[in-house]
Order: structure tokens, then sequence, then C-alpha cells
């Protein structure tokens, strides 16, 4: 805005990106807002800097979540982390949750070792349509068959994936579940 009517003066207020003077992109950007105003020959200016906290809420502060219910039947869940459901969660048959619980809608069932928390504001979760969209875009792809053979036996076997090759997964190659159960 500039040279906006006010009263018997003007206003103008602009708003800048001090990080790479783009407002239009940049979601954790602070934001400089600088505010003018005039009168005849007098003209003061002030400005204030915004800046965005921390995102809170998000699936990828937790262990373990569920867009919908989640349920541990006739098993041990232990973490040092917290476990949480964005619907109800519900320990039955028996099981035994050793972790901080949390979740959206009612927590039902067994036994819990640590805190549980009804939460009033469900967890962001990614849109599952486009979660992988840039590392699809981005990414190299490679062969299965190109991988290193393992001539080591095998300490842990999957058999639905493993046929003896070296596979390494990279540490932040985690994601968010949009339903467990």
């Amino acid at each position: 805005m500039t040279n906006q009517p006010i009263g018997n003066g003007t206003f103008s207020l602009s708003a800048a990106d001090p990080l790479d003077n783009d407002v239009t992109k940049g979601d954790n950007h602070p934001l400089l807002l600088t505010g003018t105003g005039t009168k005849a020959q007098s003209r003061y200016a002030t400005s204030a800097r915004l800046e965005v906290g921390p995102r809170t809420g998000s699936c990828l502060e937790v262990s373990m979540i569920s867009g919908d219910d989640s349920t541990v039947n006739g098993a041990v869940l232990t973490s040092d982390q917290t476990v949480s459901s964005n619907a109800k969660y519900n320990a039955g048959g028996g099981a035994i949750v050793n972790a901080d619980v949390e979740a959206f809608g009612s927590i039902g069932g067994s036994t819990y070792t640590k805190a549980t928390l009804q939460k009033t504001v469900a967890r962001d979760m990614p849109d599952e349509l486009h979660a992988l969209d840039y590392y699809l875009a981005h990414g190299t792809t490679i062969q299965y068959t190109d991988l290193t053979r393992w001539s080591q036996t095998e300490m842990l076997t999957n058999t639905t994936f493993e046929l003896g090759y070296r596979v390494g997964m990279h540490p932040v190659a985690s994601a968010c579940s949009s339903k467990a159960t």
C-alpha cells in the first residue's frame, strides 16, 4: 500500500523478506513490515519484524502415528518417544504399551505404563497423494539388481523383500503412515 489517505494525511505499508527478498515464498522466513505515516511536512516510520515460531503438532514429532484408529492387540509396544493417533487408541487382548500415548479421540483398553493424553487438536499429517512428489521428481532410481551382492550370513530376514542383496536405508527415510491397526 502506498500513500493511502487517512484523516488529513497518508500512510504506506511495505513488507520485505530479509532472507531472500521474496515475500511470496519461504514457509518460515521472517517478515519485516514497515509502516510510514505522513501529514503535511511530518513523517513517521516504524518497523516490526514478525518471526514464525516452531511448528508444533506435526506427525514428525512422535515415533509412531496413525491418521485413523490405532490398536495394539495382544502385544507389547515399547518406545522412548510418544505414540499417537488422530482418532482412538486402544490396547486390547492383554497388550502392554510402554510409551507415552496421545490420541485425538479416546484412549482405552489394557495396560499403559506411561502417560496418556487425550488431545484437543489432531496432529498434521502429510497429503498422502503428494507426500512423495518431491522425492520422485528429484531422486535417482536405483535398480535393485544394481545393488552389491551381500555374501555374508544374513542376521535378519524379510522373505518378501530380500534376495541376498545389500540394501541400505537413509537415516532420515522415515514417513508418517495414514492408517495403522
